[in-house]
């Protein structure tokens, strides 16, 4: 019967036997640069795009309004429309939000409009063939837009969806320029509606009927929402 020294000695034996006789793991091969540049690619494509690239995309891709023709029996509306400033590349919003006769506001703030930044323009009558009557109304407020005059200092004329049912502050006057593109002159005051950039506050980028004359930043274009 071996004894426990000599017990002990063969078991270490084996050990080191078996040892010898396991593979020894290979390591890892080296990283394949290009595959890892393909794998970056793939993961850049499937990350959220931002609301810059969105908005790109979607300028590019959005269909220009066509109005329909003005009917005797009716205004003729299209719904889901958009409308952007060309001069700032920003979609009007309606702030409904906003306190007291501020509510409503209509501004040039959206670089990717969804659906609270959806209007209805509604065709009334037609005064020649390049210059349409019409209406708006905003989804978001569930209001008519109308311009207001009456208001004090820099707020004269603003443009806001803030009225309940149609008045004569609710018509504008669309003179088309093909592509979507529209000259807005609002019959309240008979002047052209643009965007002020250098107000103050809540106020920069509001729109106002308060130019008697059309130009560069009196342009909008009108576009059908893609979603």
């Amino acid at each position: 019967m071996p004894t426990p020294h000599r017990a002990a000695v063969a078991a270490g034996a084996a050990l080191v036997v078996l040892a010898a006789t396991v593979p020894a793991t290979a390591a890892p091969p080296p990283a394949d640069p290009a595959r890892a540049t393909t794998t970056a690619a793939a993961d850049a494509r499937l990350a959220p795009a931002s609301a810059a690239a969105r908005a790109a995309r979607g300028a590019a891709a959005r269909t220009p309004w066509t109005p329909g023709a003005a009917r005797a029996d009716g205004p003729t509306c299209t719904k889901g429309l958009i409308i952007e400033h060309d001069r700032t590349k920003r979609y009007l919003a309606v702030e409904t939000g906003y306190p007291g006769p501020a509510k409503g506001m209509l501004r040039a703030t959206v670089a990717d409009p969804g659906p609270k930044q959806h209007f209805e323009i509604c065709i009334t009558s037609a005064k020649d063939p390049g210059t349409l009557r019409a209406y708006l109304r905003s989804a978001a407020a569930r209001r008519f837009v109308s311009a207001e005059p009456e208001l004090p200092g820099r707020r004269a004329g603003m443009v806001r969806a803030g009225a309940a049912a149609l008045s004569a502050n609710t018509q504008f006057l669309l003179y088309l320029q093909g592509k979507g593109r529209v000259y807005l002159r609002a019959n309240a005051n008979n002047r052209f509606v643009t965007v002020e950039r250098n107000y103050p506050g809540g106020d920069d980028e509001m729109a106002r009927a308060g130019r008697d004359a059309r130009g560069a930043g009196e342009l909008f274009t009108v576009y059908t929402a893609d979603r």
